[in-house]
């Protein structure tokens, strides 16, 4: 016979295989629609009508639904935790009612709810068995087979796990209120409801409705019944978004009030927002309402425990949707995910990177956007080729590649190497994370450090051979209602005197952020000659100082906020104990900007934001805390430190990236080094790289 299918074969395959085998979920019915056309026209084969794809290609919010365990357990008291709007006297008097129910007739709740919902899957797994052997030939059976779907998610027993469903997911996202129209819903609720379609009063009944239709809650197990009958799919395919589940004042604001997105900071945008109430309502309004849907399906997400590896943190819809894909399968299936680089290198999702590696993961491939494969992503964007395994078999080793830039690069033998679970837990024992080698040599280079040091803190408690403390003060946000600029203090009659601002007997210290210093320098940067109006845009630009300029000993820069003295010092004392001067560190290096990972110096104790790090060394006198920061800052700054760190992190030195480093402790420094110690030598060359200014001759 012949060794190809004829054309016409292959598209009577091929128009079986998209109308059986294919599924898809959007939020958007647009999207959910134009799948549709596009699966139609490449389906398409002479003398047949177009298949039935409506109960395969489904709208709603994939993120948002139940499952049937999920049910059965009740409603964690979590539910009840209370958000911007709700009262917490109610909140705290439903989350302990609901506790009683779930604890207190938990073994006839869980008959309930376990045994009848099944009654009601079994009959509506029947129903769209039959949709699915149904014959698609003609147009008089696609009809038919249209008209069964209509008849099956109208029947009594669809509806009423629809609304079990739906009730349940409600109860997350219901407003908890005195004085409602509508009680709340507890477990008790749910179990009542599972045992009478009719147990919730008319205004419960709408108001699960209303917040279905808000939230469009969807539930994998109602809408593929037949799939999960068989345990999941076969194969889960998908490119999800990369949103993080919140609002951005800039972006809501653009178009609608463009005065609030160019405001320099969080505090003056809030400000602006707060007076919309009184200068325009409806936009007030619509911000609220935006708000309160983000929190709510936050608070569903994080309490679920429908996502219990991925609803850390800032809330991004890559990772829930890999986490989810994964659930979804069957024990053999597999996923085929494109995600951010972030789900396998940041400390975020540590714990679901190392749960995949144990247990699931079969292949990471980490992609440099440089080749544009994605040309409306920026070239600097990395993403992941992530396979998994639901119940992976016994294989020990890992595919993976770090700064992939082109899809042939994966054939290369270099480029790609395997690696181990436990080579896993040697080079990250406390995040959990992927290391970043880019090929063999790093991996055998990194796995000959880590072998002969440890990590730089194995534990904060018990075992910190530098006692050291991973300090940030003032988060640009969070806290910019504390910064004044130049020209505010200037309005208040202050001068500016070697970097700080005297108004009266106030004093004001400079504000430092990251990119203000270098490798043993404090004084990398300054806005010296700068206009205000410049200095305060989102990526705005420094100056140089000039070697003139650095070889004064006297000369500070000139940063862009100053802060009270006071204001400092409480926040010091809070975290440290107050020195005159301290370890500081970027927090951002990334290497398109930067050609060192690890960008370190000495500095006078001055305030920091988020991006400067303090690295602080606990010591019990004065002699030992200088030559413990001259040691520390020296070994920060050293060339093997850097390529180890390059190896772990991708953009950012967080503190459990900084603290699994391994490194050289104080002792080894004790070492023997030609005829005196490694201490000897490092010591007067960190000095006389660090103490160059009056502040620092200290």
């Amino acid at each position: 016979g012949d060794s190809e299918p004829s054309p016409l074969l292959y598209q009577h395959a091929l128009r079986d295989v998209i109308g059986r085998c294919l599924y898809g979920v959007d939020i958007n019915p647009m999207a959910a629609e134009l799948c549709r056309v596009s699966l139609w026209l490449e389906a398409l084969e002479p003398g047949k009508p177009l298949s039935f794809l409506d109960h395969h290609i489904r709208v709603g919010n994939s993120l948002l639904g139940a499952t049937p365990d999920l049910i059965a357990a009740g409603l964690p008291d979590a539910a009840f935790t209370p958000i911007e709007g709700d009262e917490k006297k109610v909140c705290a008097a439903l989350k302990k009612r609901n506790k009683q129910e779930r604890e207190g007739g938990q073994r006839d709740m869980l008959h309930l709810m376990v045994a009848e919902p099944q009654e009601e899957y079994n009959l509506i797994g029947k129903s769209t068995h039959s949709i699915e052997n149904a014959p698609d030939d003609t147009l008089d059976e696609i009809e038919r087979k249209a008209d069964q779907f209509r008849k099956l998610v109208v029947s009594p027993e669809y509806q009423h796990a629809q609304q079990v469903a739906d009730a349940w997911c409600a109860a997350f996202v219901w407003q908890k209120k005195p004085d409602v129209p509508f009680e709340p819903l507890t477990t008790d609720s749910i179990r009542r409801l599972i045992a009478d379609p009719k147990a919730l009063t008319i205004a419960q009944h709408h108001e699960v409705e209303r917040l279905s239709r808000q939230y469009q809650f969807f539930h994998w197990h109602l809408a593929f019944p037949e799939v999960f009958a068989k345990g999941g799919f076969d194969c889960h395919l998908g490119n999800p978004p990369w949103e993080k589940l919140k609002i951005m004042e800039v972006e809501f604001f653009a178009g609608r009030a463009p005065e609030i997105s160019k405001a320099t900071t969080q505090a003056q945008r809030r400000q602006l927002i707060v007076k919309l109430q009184s200068t325009e309502p409806g936009l007030y309004d619509d911000w609220q309402e935006a708000v309160d849907r983000i929190d709510r399906s936050n608070l569903f997400i994080r309490s679920s425990s429908k996502f219990p590896y991925t609803a850390v943190g800032e809330l991004n819809t890559y990772a829930l949707f890999s986490e989810l894909a994964l659930r979804s399968c069957r024990p053999l299936g597999r996923v085929g995910i494109i995600v951010k680089s972030s789900l396998i290198t940041a400390d975020t999702y540590g714990a679901f990177f190392e749960h995949l590696a144990k247990q699931h993961l079969v292949s990471a491939y980490d992609f440099k956007n440089w080749a544009l494969y994605f040309a409306d992503v920026g070239f600097h964007e990395r993403y992941t080729l992530l396979t998994v395994e639901k119940n992976r078999r016994m294989v020990e080793e890992i595919q993976i590649g770090i700064e992939i830039v082109k899809v042939d690069e994966l054939t290369d033998p270099d480029k790609t190497y395997t690696i181990t679970s436990d080579e896993l837990s040697l080079f990250s024992p406390l995040s959990g994370t992927c290391p970043l080698f880019r090929n063999r040599r790093e991996k055998a280079i990194a796995r000959y450090v880590y072998e002969r040091f440890s990590v730089l803190v194995p534990s904060e408690i018990g075992d910190n051979p530098w006692q050291l403390k991973y300090v940030t003060l003032f988060h640009m946000s969070a806290s910019s209602n504390l910064f004044q600029t130049k020209q505010e203090l200037i309005g208040k009659g202050g001068a500016l005197k070697a970097g700080r601002f005297y108004v009266d007997s106030d004093v004001n210290d400079p504000l430092y952020e990251g990119k203000y210093i270098q490798l043993f320098n404090y004084r990398f940067a300054s806005y010296e000659g700068i206009a205000e109006a410049a200095r305060l845009t989102r990526k705005a630009a420094t100056t140089t100082p000039t070697l003139e300029q650095l070889q004064d000993p006297y000369y500070e820069i000139e940063p862009r906020y100053w802060i009270p003295h006071n204001t400092l010092i409480n926040a010091l004392e809070s975290q440290i104990k107050v020195k005159d001067y301290y370890i500081l560190a970027r927090l951002v290096t990334n290497v398109i900007s930067n050609n060192r990972s690890t960008i370190a110096c000495l500095a006078p104790a001055v305030a920091c934001n988020n991006l400067a790090l303090i690295l602080y060394l606990d010591a019990p006198d004065p002699k030992t805390y200088g030559n413990k920061c001259l040691l520390f800052t020296a070994l920060l700054n050293s060339f093997v430190f850097d390529f180890i760190t390059r190896l772990k992190m991708s953009e950012n030195l967080l503190k459990s990236t900084l603290f699994e480093i391994a490194a050289p402790g104080p002792k080894v420094f004790k070492a023997p080094f030609f005829e005196k110690t490694y201490e000897v030598f490092v010591l007067p060359r960190s000095a006389e790289l660090s103490c160059v200014t009056s502040a620092m001759s200290g």
